[in-house]
């Protein structure tokens, strides 16, 4: 009670000056608390704002301090009950030093008010005592930290919140949104999260820029150092994959190129295109070798064989043909689909050739006759896909029906049929090891398989049972396992 009894310290004279600043329950008699001093100080504190330090606090005295906030912190200062003033002058500071946070919610006229009435307490506080200046410099400083430390908050919220969108948007394979969102962020909270983001933003090494239209189809040398890629400009064009440089262009097609492969031993090139052929270039000049002229529609596959010697190609004009890679000889035609041919590729060894097909069928023919073997059909949609398993002795196919069957190359038996994808699958393979399979689908997903055994003796039940049956009795004890161990 120190500032009360203080006011009180004179002659009697002059008791009847500190009334103004006496709380209710001094003048009643009641020995002065520290809330009794919040209440003088207070009264000084009103004085203070509206720069008359012989003002008493009158009825209406709110209307001479236009700020709200600090109306606020006078009325509890002089609150009649002491239960209702601030505890002590501390808290009346702790108040204070939040102010620019309680302010920053104020509508700009607000604001205005605002530094007009710290303008009149800078200097009412300058004449004031020293104690209540001191008080008011700790609020402010502890104020400013505040701030500081309230903004930090606010960055880092955002901050996580931008790596959150940004995830998202790569997901959504919107790179230039996520790479905007992540520029965005404080260099100072950027973090590892940060830094994974971008990588993941910008895993291409370079950009191949060059051609004019839409590219087609890509693939490498077998060595690894050149890319060719073939576009709906008319052209192929060749790449160094180390500096992402253009080495020339393949020109000489007058419509779209479709599909491009590279030989075996990477010395040749072959490119399909939708003016109904398909020629063949030197890899190291881009010097075109010969053309391809049998086709009566567009090229949609080229494929060489494992050593190179034979071209396979697949064309809307329902057939396959079968080209000698050395002189360009049409070796021979595949004719049997009664529907645009959508896939074509050759066994390991080269002796058979797989087809699928718009007409719901996939194919196998001898590869040096022409001679149609097996036709495979079961699915009720397009085949727009075909490959052999790494020992040749299975087939996969996908197909526009949404399943992925795979049959026995010898017998044309129907293996699997599995399902998963919500639309059509447009491309499928083989791992290495043969014992997986991976298929591509237009429902954005690529989905891994268990490709189960590939030699009829390692399934299960006596060899008299019917092949069908063992495959079913195997499938059973699979996933009889597995669920097991899950």
């Amino acid at each position: 009670a120190g500032f009360t009894q203080t006011m009180l310290v004179g002659e009697t004279a002059s008791r009847s000056g500190t009334h103004l600043y006496m709380a209710p329950e001094v003048i009643g008699g009641k020995p002065a608390t520290t809330r009794s001093d919040v209440y003088s100080l207070g009264v000084v504190f009103y004085q203070l704002l509206i720069g008359d330090l012989t003002r008493p606090i009158a009825a209406g005295w709110e209307k001479e301090v236009d700020d709200s906030l600090l109306q606020e912190d006078v009325s509890r200062c002089y609150a009649g009950d002491p239960d209702e003033r601030f505890v002590g002058a501390l808290e009346l500071a702790r108040n204070l030093k939040t102010l620019e946070t309680r302010r920053a919610t104020l509508a700009e006229r607000e604001a205005a008010v605002r530094k007009a009435t710290r303008r009149r307490m800078a200097l009412a506080i300058a004449a004031s005592i020293s104690s209540i200046l001191f008080l008011l410099a700790i609020a402010l400083g502890y104020g400013l930290r505040q701030a500081v430390e309230a903004r930090n908050i606010a960055e880092r919220q955002q901050y996580y919140a931008n790596i959150g969108f940004a995830n998202a948007s790569i997901g959504n394979s919107r790179f230039d949104r996520a790479r905007e969102l992540l520029l965005a962020c404080p260099v100072r909270h950027r973090n590892w999260e940060w830094g994974r983001c971008l990588l993941l933003c910008n895993r291409d090494l370079f950009t191949l820029e060059g051609h004019s239209g839409r590219v087609e189809s890509v693939a490498f040398s077998p060595d690894g150092q050149r890319i060719v890629t073939g576009s709906l400009d008319h052209t192929a064009k060749v790449w160094d994959v180390e500096t992402g440089r253009e080495v020339f262009s393949l020109e000489g097609h007058f419509d779209e190129v479709r599909q491009v492969a590279f030989s075996p031993d990477g010395q040749r090139i072959v490119t399909g295109s939708h003016d109904h052929t398909a020629k063949v270039w030197d890899a190291e000049t881009g010097r075109e070798l010969f053309s391809f002229t049998g086709h009566s529609d567009s090229i949609r596959q080229v494929a060489f064989n494992p050593d190179g010697k034979r071209i396979l190609t697949g064309s809307w004009d329902n057939t396959a043909k079968v080209w000698d890679a050395e002189t360009g000889r049409e070796v021979v035609s595949l004719e049997g689909h009664s529907a645009l041919m959508m896939s074509v590729a050759f066994s390991p060894d080269s002796k058979q050739i797989a087809t699928g097909g718009v007409d719901k069928t996939a194919r196998i023919w001898d590869a040096e006759t022409g001679h149609e073997l097996i036709s495979l059909e079961g699915h009720s949609g397009h085949v727009y896909s075909v490959a052999f398993s790494p020992d040749g002795q299975r087939i996969v196919t996908g197909g526009g029906d949404l399943t992925m069957k795979v049959w026995d190359a010898e017998t044309g038996r129907e293996l699997l049929n599995l399902q998963g994808h919500s639309e059509a699958l447009f491309s499928v393979s083989f791992s290495p090891d043969g014992k997986r399979i991976v298929t591509g689908s237009n429902d954005s997903t690529a989905k891994v398989w268990d490709a189960f055994p590939w030699r009829e003796e390692e399934y299960p039940g006596d060899a008299s049972m019917p092949f069908e049956e063992r495959v079913e009795l195997y499938k059973r004890e699979y996933w009889r396992k597995r669920l097991a161990k899950e």
